[in-house]
């Protein structure tokens, strides 16, 4: 490979790395407002009503707060990194 093909290369890599990223944090946020869902259900009534989606809100309450983290953390990196 010429230099022209292995820089071409390395930015496609770059490129899908960062839609990769992006694509995981999107599904993270979506994950997250389910759970958020799960945590204050009070619009829905299924939700209030199901004994054992009340007995796991708590546990729902914890993963929701370490995955909050974790898409913290992942911003600071990429804001670091100077990719908003």
């Amino acid at each position: 490979m010429g230099s022209g093909e292995e820089e071409m290369y390395h930015f496609l890599c770059l490129k899908r790395s960062k839609q990769k990223k992006m694509a995981y944090m999107a599904g993270l946020r979506v994950f997250m407002d389910n759970l958020k869902k799960l945590i204050h259900g009070n619009h829905h009534p299924l939700f209030n009503n199901d004994p054992l989606i009340i007995s796991k809100r708590p546990q729902f309450q914890l993963l929701y707060q370490e995955l909050d983290i974790i898409q913290t953390l992942f911003s600071i990196h990429q804001h670091h990194q100077g990719r908003p």
